[in-house]
């Protein structure tokens, strides 16, 4: 948007939508092409302003959601602890307590991980529609590039993986054979 106000600023104040823009605001300082230049770049700083701090609600709220759950375990787990018999607490011990309460911390991470992935790709899909309906064609040029180059990458990672994993499972069973 930036280089188009830069290269074409002729073009650029002659577009309907801007001239719509004037008319219905009355705005006439868009007619200098460096206050237009200025007023395109507040617009994009203050939407990456705007993006940024919904981010930050939203992760917020994740975690906030995620450690809720977490909570909530913890309490019907105690719940359970309270109203267990207690031979029954001695013959099963605290282990299990504590394991649970590890768990709960487990489930914690894993929800936060699982809803921060989902709302990332909920965040790129709706990138990739957007850029499919603005650019077609440059955009699926540039997302097959991608996909390729993704495919590459992911090959020969799990080439990599597979080979230490087996190096390091060659190298346990040696310590337990010993």
């Amino acid at each position: 948007l930036m280089a188009s106000v830069f290269a074409s600023t002729q073009g650029v104040l002659n577009n309907p939508y801007l001239l719509w823009f004037k008319k219905s605001t009355g705005y006439a300082f868009l007619d200098d092409p460096r206050l237009l230049s200025l007023f395109v770049l507040s617009a994009i700083v203050s939407v990456i302003i705007l993006k940024n701090l919904l981010g930050i609600f939203q992760q917020w709220q994740i975690a906030r959601f995620s450690e809720g759950v977490a909570m909530n375990s913890r309490q019907h787990l105690f719940r359970f602890y309270l109203r267990a018999p207690f031979l029954w607490i001695l013959n099963t011990g605290t282990t299990d307590l504590l394991f649970s309460m590890n768990s709960c911390a487990y489930t914690a991470t894993s929800l936060l991980t699982v809803l921060t992935a989902c709302s990332n790709s909920l965040m790129l899909l709706g990138l990739c529609i957007s850029l499919l309906v603005v650019a077609p064609v440059p955009s699926l040029i540039f997302m097959c590039s991608l996909a390729l180059l993704g495919y590459f990458i992911l090959k020969f990672t799990r080439r990599v993986v597979a080979h230490c994993s087996q190096r390091a499972y060659r190298a346990d069973r040696s310590l337990h054979t010993l």
